[in-house]
């Protein structure tokens, strides 16, 4: 049986939304589920694959959340002014203070880079298709005689 309402392999799904911030998260899934370096590409578009979408967009989020939040700490702010800007009590914010000490060593260091925040996020969050780039492939093909 099929639902008879906008399903996300409906061209007009995204803009179906009642609200605005819905169009906008149906729009990031339409995004991921045809990107074809995200690992939902090619796959069918069904309402199961949009909710795996939608998870790992939720990950991006805490991410995304945990960055800012380290950010706004580095800065001075303290865990009750992350707390009240996001609505929460500064237990409930506390969760994120791991993630957060081990950015801002990172930012921290001399020499600290943007490529070990993205080594970090990999290591913790990762939504990409192996090897996106073919760098893996590029590698194993050094040395060999063409």
């Amino acid at each position: 049986m099929r639902w008879p309402g906008y399903r996300p392999d409906d061209e007009e799904w995204a803009e179906s939304s009642p609200s605005e911030g819905g169009k906008a998260i149906r729009h990031g899934i339409d995004y991921l589920l045809t990107h074809p370096w995200y690992r939902f590409a090619g796959r069918p578009v069904t309402p199961l694959t949009a909710l795996e979408a939608l998870r790992w967009m939720e990950r991006a989020l805490e991410l995304e959340r945990a960055l800012l939040i380290a950010q706004a700490r580095f800065e001075g702010a303290s865990w009750n002014d992350v707390a009240r800007q996001l609505g929460l009590t500064k237990q409930a914010v506390y969760r994120y203070n791991q993630v957060v000490k081990d950015l801002i060593a990172i930012y921290s260091k001399e020499d600290g880079t943007g490529e070990e925040v993205m080594d970090y996020i990999d290591a913790n969050f990762n939504a990409w298709v192996t090897d996106p780039y073919g760098y893996e492939e590029d590698v194993a093909g050094e040395g060999e005689d063409a």
